[in-house]
């Protein structure tokens, strides 16, 4: 009998477990030697048994189009206004609000335990899963194997999520076999990586367990990290600007952190930013919209968005389907 079948028997039956010092064999396609380290690694430093860590990796398959999926060339870098029209569709708005109507009791109780808008954090879902419809057509377990094992690249950054998703599933009393995301192994409604979950997810329906695929927990998830990252209740996320005088555009933002505020740019003969703070921080965009060049103020929640995903175009969009499900809510 073979060390994994014995691993197997040692949960079903009470196999005697495999010793931490003999050497597993690899799982079809995964090399041997990357795969005993991992599993010496995760026992010792999670502390899960070494027989289900052995009896879970046995049945991860090795996806070479994972592979090929991260080691592909970046895609072209798309316009604010090419990125904006991938997702503020009307049957995306529609799907936001048909998912409002049916779960407005949670969705509120969210918005109000965490302080974050309720159009923000379902305009995140709607992004990123659709509100739930495509979680993503990889096994986590296999994605994050075959990145974790196999992918040298980035082998040591995705072999900690592995083991992290590992211990989460544990933690959690879930099958880390059935559940699915994307290439990568982000998961859920809100497409959280292991360590996200491991950090942000909460158990927002009190059944005991943090699960990124029920609702209630998914939402609660999404406002917690917002939350977290010190969302501001009630305070505005973003404003289109008319016009920015060229005396102001050397205020242009370089990276993804307010470079300036509200008064610096009132001061250069900046419009539009009337009623706000002159201390508040601001990164002064300059976006290529459908109809040319766009500048719009991000105010510090729109940083906050940034931190779930390190992009002014992702945040921005969020921003656009959050104020389309606002007002498109009874």
């Amino acid at each position: 009998m073979n060390q994994w079948r014995c691993a197997l028997l040692a949960l079903m039956l009470g196999c005697a477990p495999v010793m931490a010092s003999e050497a597993a064999p690899a799982a079809e396609g995964f090399p041997s030697q990357a795969l005993e380290t991992f599993l010496a690694t995760a026992a010792e430093e999670t502390g899960l048994p070494r027989p289900w860590l052995e009896a879970t990796l046995q049945q991860a398959t090795f996806q070479p189009e994972i592979i090929a999926a991260i080691s592909r060339p970046a895609e072209r870098t798309l316009t604010w206004g090419q990125y904006r029209a991938l997702f503020l569709k009307p049957d995306r708005i529609e799907a936001g609000l048909a998912f409002y109507a049916a779960h407005r009791e949670t969705v509120d109780a969210v918005a109000e335990a965490y302080g974050v808008s309720w159009p923000y954090v379902l305009a995140i879902l709607g992004i990123e899963t659709r509100y739930g419809k495509f979680f993503g057509r990889w096994r986590v377990l296999d994605a994050l194997a075959t990145l974790g094992l196999a992918y040298p690249p980035r082998q040591t950054f995705f072999a900690g999520q592995l083991r992290v998703f590992l211990q989460q599933m544990h933690a959690e009393g879930l099958d880390p076999t059935d559940r699915f995301g994307s290439y990568a192994g982000a998961m859920g409604y809100g497409q959280f990586i292991p360590s996200s979950y491991r950090d942000f997810a909460v158990d927002f329906d009190g059944d005991g367990r943090r699960d990124l695929w029920a609702v209630a927990d998914a939402l609660g998830s999404v406002a917690n990290y917002l939350a977290v990252h010190r969302w501001t209740p009630g305070a505005e996320v973003a404003r289109p600007l008319p016009s920015v005088p060229e005396a102001a555009k050397a205020l242009r933002a370089t990276g993804l952190d307010p470079s300036t505020t509200v008064g610096a740019l009132t001061a250069l003969g900046v419009e539009g930013l009337a009623g706000l703070e002159a201390s508040t921080p601001v990164a002064l965009l300059e976006m290529e919209g459908e109809g040319g060049t766009e500048w719009i103020a991000g105010l510090p929640n729109l940083y906050v968005i940034t931190r779930y995903n390190r992009s002014y175009l992702y945040a921005l969009a969020v921003h656009d389907l959050a104020q389309a499900l606002a007002q498109g809510a009874p």
